[in-house]
């Protein structure tokens, strides 16, 4: 997950292999345990090294291990990090939500940009780290046959994902191409060893085709011969990211931010930086200074993630809408949207995003999920039910969908399915109290 940086960009892929590996974990705190496998891809290369390229659909079980009062969820955060060389790189996070005792969650795909560790590091390469748990209340008027809900939802739905946009790659050159194009600045250094240009430009070729200390060494060269050289800065500051030492990232940012006070791409690169480190206060500053150079939705939708990060949900709505003015069709950003503008109350609006998300993508199931549960909130028991079916037929296992089908199907009366669907739903979670008072209700 990388700020866009534009600059020229060759990409060549060595002939590798693909594998599948996974690695099982277990982590806990006082309220919570999650174990799992983490399933991931790599390729093999003739080197010691190997490149895991993605995190696959990887299920994990969560359960609550302790609690002594009566709660309606527990909110918690997964992080997830790589470890090389002794160090930890943060990839992403993921925040959950548990009803009742227990859940199966999902990470979903998660693409790694071929980070290379030793291949000695393959059995254990990542590290999981279970953050912020908090138990929520909800007091629900029931009456046989309907459920009322108060002001606070009673409703289960499945919230944004926190990371940032990818930076994107440039169009891959065949083997022969990036050879000529090594050859050629390999050339020109020797013939003029005091051209930086040409150190810069060989290094950025290295950095996209995974010769990290080859790129480190051409940028270096490059600043050392031209010590205000804003791009060489830049370049060698991703370099440090792609290797997890961000604070050697950030001086090389700051110092070309001090520069040039409008460079665009090392402001973003910056708050990148700092939100890979959680300071996220300082990254929506970051990606404000970017913006204040040059409008984008790349620089809208990476503040409006940090805005949500922060829980401030009206600012990350109104960056969402400046990106989607770039990018009207953006899935994801619709998604993402909606489901804020579920979170503030605004079920029309929400349920406007989430329609347009699923017309631009049929398949999208957690559209059809959060759709279902605002038509939930605003008691349009059929159109809800609809989505809950169409969620579940697309293939998502999550645990909120029963629930609120029951739900839905509570409010049309139809009272036989729903009884079902929540004795099902009980015996996976039979610490539920309020799918248990439900339940009771309708079976009286």
């Amino acid at each position: 997950m990388k700020i866009i940086v534009p600059i020229l960009i060759f990409i060549f892929t060595q002939i590798s292999f693909a594998n599948e590996n996974q690695q099982s974990f277990t982590i806990r705190n006082s309220n919570i345990e999650v174990s799992g496998n983490l399933i991931f891809t790599f390729e093999e290369s003739d080197t010691n090294l190997v490149k895991i390229n993605e995190l696959t659909q990887s299920e994990f079980q969560a359960k609550i291990i302790n609690s002594s009062e009566s709660f309606s969820s527990l909110e918690f955060t997964v992080e997830f990090y790589i470890e090389q060389n002794g160090q930890e790189t943060f990839l992403t996070s993921r925040i959950y939500e548990i009803f009742g005792s227990s859940t199966q969650i999902e990470l979903g795909t998660f693409k790694i940009n071929d980070f290379e560790i030793d291949h000695n590091s393959l059995e254990k390469p990542f590290k999981v780290k279970l953050k912020e748990t908090r138990f929520t209340f909800e007091e629900t008027i029931i009456s046989k046959g309907k459920v009322e809900p108060k002001q606070d939802r009673s409703t289960r739905f499945v919230s944004l994902n926190l990371e940032l946009l990818e930076r994107p790659l440039a169009q891959k050159l065949e083997d022969s191409e990036f050879k000529k194009a090594i050859q050629h600045y390999t050339r020109v250094t020797r013939k003029e060893p005091e051209n930086s240009a040409a150190f810069y430009k060989r290094g950025v070729n290295f950095l996209n085709q995974g010769y990290l200390k080859n790129a480190f060494s051409d940028f270096s060269k490059a600043i050392s011969l031209n010590q205000k050289d804003g791009q060489s800065l830049l370049s060698r500051a991703v370099y440090y990211e792609e290797i997890g030492e961000f604070e050697k990232a950030l001086e090389d940012l700051n110092f070309a931010i001090k520069l040039d006070g409008n460079f665009e791409e090392a402001y973003a690169n910056r708050g990148y930086v700092y939100f890979q480190q959680r300071d996220f206060t300082n990254a929506t500053k970051d990606f404000g200074n970017a913006l204040a150079v040059r409008k984008s939705f790349e620089g809208y939708a990476n503040r409006g993630y940090c805005y949500f990060a922060l829980k401030d949900y009206k600012n990350a709505i109104e960056d969402f809408t400046q990106a989607l003015n770039f990018a009207p069709e953006n899935v994801e950003t619709l998604y993402n949207r909606g489901t804020l503008y579920g979170l503030t109350g605004k079920f029309d609006l929400a349920i406007l995003d989430l329609t347009k998300a699923i017309e631009i993508e049929s398949s999208n199931s957690l559209a059809f999920l959060n759709r279902g549960s605002f038509y939930l909130e605003l008691r349009k028991y059929s159109e809800a039910e609809k989505d809950f079916r169409e969620a579940a037929k697309l293939g998502d296992s999550n645990s909120a969908i029963e629930y609120n089908l029951a739900l839905s199907l509570i409010g049309q009366k139809k009272i036989t399915e729903a009884k079902r669907l929540l004795k099902n739903y009980l015996s996976k979670a039979p610490n539920d109290r309020k799918a248990k008072k439900i339940f009771s209700s309708i079976s009286n």
